[in-house]
């Protein structure tokens, strides 16, 4: 059957606005090919390279990635390795592909929604997000751009009828969740779209429920098969509890019928604006005592995280990682602004279920990954409800504020197209100061490379915000040298300080920063990093290779480090981090050239 006179005219402007999103997505983020390899990357190849690729691809589901199980994930970066073995291009290229997918995907699920012109303005603002530098730009964020891109694949999937509708959700629902753990919000996103959205009966809801918990069981299966727990840890138990909760407010909604629940809303504004507002206040208050204090101001720094970098045109991340005092009282500025907008617009939130859905969506992405501030992928996902809350705006404003609006989108794409765009030169550095890095701990342990010990007076870490810690993978991979370990003593977080490093004696290395603007993170077991040296008052830490004693000055930070002794055997190997680069720093025993060339950072 021949399509009618209108239909190319109707068809017209959506190709046109997913041809735009597509045209943006790389035009902003081409910078990505020419990145390279930095920190987990070449963990992830180590294991790639073990298992041969794609050759034994059932090995993957048997794999555990830390306490994680991402077999899917790892296929897809199998399936890299096949191509491009271990040239960057390639794996970056896939991933430009998949965000490129998922904006896409957002523009197809807005025109469930919108109009054509809103969703295409809330597709733009998802593809340019600032937030999005990390998974864009770093191979190791393939898991949140594969679950992601499954998880709107299954929300589409939700209009297919019958069986196979059924079988392609939740297939999509387990290919999410075998990319990463935080797709676990699908069934609450998924249920809500159907209840909210679609309309959906209270059968269908149920069939739905059916098919999620049976690839739930299926998952927690494969999990325990790999050696994993069934849940990850106790410690996500709550949060399982609060997806259980969000599940269970959509299948009550779709038993009682949205008319009913909406007029049940509406009647209850006051009581629901009263108890958001005194809820927030409770917060704040239980937030600044000391004995009781600490969970909520985690749970209120997690909401100030999201939010600031949800909200933000442009990146936050020198602010990522220290996680500095504001950021709870953020987190409580936020839920204060939320609860006033909620009592304000009641009745349309309670008139409108496409906005509940979108709501619901953004606090069941959010709800996994609430404790996890610091890196922006973890936002991937909640800036997608985000970016479709924005579009919505836009489709919803009266006429007379339509204008500004639309001023104030263009802006906000324009801005963080730019931003996202300038933060490739960044991962390239990275990337560029790893390699650099390896060959100057390979050229100082020398030629009996192998077996020796690799110590870092400070390493990098977050530099300029992105992923750049050595390890002895990259070493590997990029020198074809493997110490036998490598040991930080400090890590430096966002700032590229300036370090000026000297041995004072056979067994005390002086450092002077300078300036000092923090970042500076110090262990005690050489493994949890958690003593901050503050630019304010002194540190004194023992380290199993020494004490570590820093002493702020006018302006700088002093370190002192006494180096254990009883430890040393001549086979460790010394360099500091500062100023973009990595130096050797060769002991006193050594020719005194040697001491004076390794002894400044310039």
């Amino acid at each position: 059957m021949s399509a009618g006179p209108g239909a190319p005219s109707h068809r017209a402007p959506a190709l046109l606005a997913a041809l735009s999103v597509a045209a943006l997505v790389l035009a902003v983020c081409w910078p990505a090919l020419r990145a390279g390899f930095v920190s987990d990357d070449f963990l992830i190849l180590a294991r790639l390279e073990g298992l041969e690729g794609l050759r034994h691809p059932l090995a993957y589901f048997g794999l555990r990635h830390f306490d994680y199980y991402r077999p899917v994930a790892f296929l897809s970066l199998a399936l890299d390795w096949e191509l491009w073995a271990d040239r960057a291009a390639g794996y970056h290229l896939t991933s430009l592909a998949l965000h490129a997918l998922n904006a896409l995907l957002v523009l197809a699920l807005a025109r469930r929604m919108m109009g054509v012109w809103p969703a295409l303005a809330a597709a733009a603002l998802f593809a340019v997000h600032p937030s999005h530098h990390e998974a864009v730009y770093w191979v190791s964020a393939r898991f949140d751009l594969l679950a992601a891109a499954c998880v709107l694949a299954g929300l589409l999937a939700l209009r297919l009828p019958g069986l196979g509708g059924d079988l392609a959700v939740s297939g999509a629902f387990l290919a999410a969740i075998l990319s990463k753990e935080s797709a676990i919000a699908f069934p609450v996103v998924a249920i809500g779209f159907a209840v909210f959205v679609q309309q959906a009966r209270p059968a269908r809801v149920c069939r739905l429920l059916l098919w999620f918990a049976a690839a739930g069981g299926l998952y927690v299966w494969m999990r325990q098969a790999a050696g994993l727990a069934a849940a990850g840890g106790a410690a996500r138990v709550p949060k399982l509890a609060v997806m259980g909760a969000l599940v269970a407010f959509a299948a009550f909604t779709a038993h009682r019928g949205w008319p009913r629940v909406a007029a049940q809303l509406r009647s209850r504004r006051a009581q629901a604006s009263a108890g958001l507002l005194v809820a927030v206040a409770l917060a704040g208050i239980l937030a600044i005592s000391d004995s009781v204090g600490a969970p909520f101001r985690l749970a209120l720094t997690s909401t100030g995280f999201a939010a600031a970098h949800l909200l933000s045109p442009v990146g936050l991340d020198a602010l990522v990682g220290s996680l500095p005092g504001w950021f709870w009282v953020a987190g409580l500025v936020a839920l204060g602004g939320v609860a006033v907008l909620a009592a304000a617009g009641w009745p349309m939130l309670a008139g409108r279920p496409e906005l509940l859905f979108l709501v619901l969506f953004l606090a069941a992405a959010l709800v996994p990954v609430s404790s996890m501030t610091e890196g922006t992928r973890y936002l991937y996902l909640a800036s997608m409800p985000a970016a479709l809350l924005a579009g919505l705006a836009v489709a919803r404003v009266p006429r007379r504020w339509a204008p500004v609006l639309t001023a104030v989108v263009v802006a906000a794409i324009a801005v963080g197209g730019w931003d996202l765009r300038a933060r490739g030169a960044d991962w390239r550095w990275a990337s560029e100061m790893t390699e650099a890095a390896a060959a100057t701990i390979n050229a100082g342990l020398g030629a009996r490379c192998d077996g020796r010990d690799v110590v870092l007076a400070t390493a990098p870490t977050r530099p300029r915000g992105v992923y750049a810690n050595i390890n002895i993978e990259s070493l590997r991979r990029l020198r074809a040298c493997s110490p036998e370990r490598i040991d930080t003593l400090i890590r430096a977080g966002h700032d590229d300080p300036y370090v000026e490093a000297a041995w004072t004696g056979p067994n005390t290395l002086a450092l002077r920063v300078s300036p000092y603007r923090g970042g500076f993170v110090a262990s005690r077991d050489l493994r949890t990093f958690d003593v901050t040296l503050d630019a304010a008052k002194p540190a004194l830490l023992a380290t199993p290779r020494g004490t570590i004693e820093a002493r702020p000055r006018t302006g700088g930070l002093d370190v002192r480090i006494a180096v254990q002794s009883a430890l040393e055997t001549g086979e460790e190997a010394w360099f500091v981090f500062g100023r973009g680069g990595m130096r050797w720093l060769p002991r006193p025993t050594d020719s005194a050239s040697a001491v004076a060339a390794g002894g400044r950072l310039r």
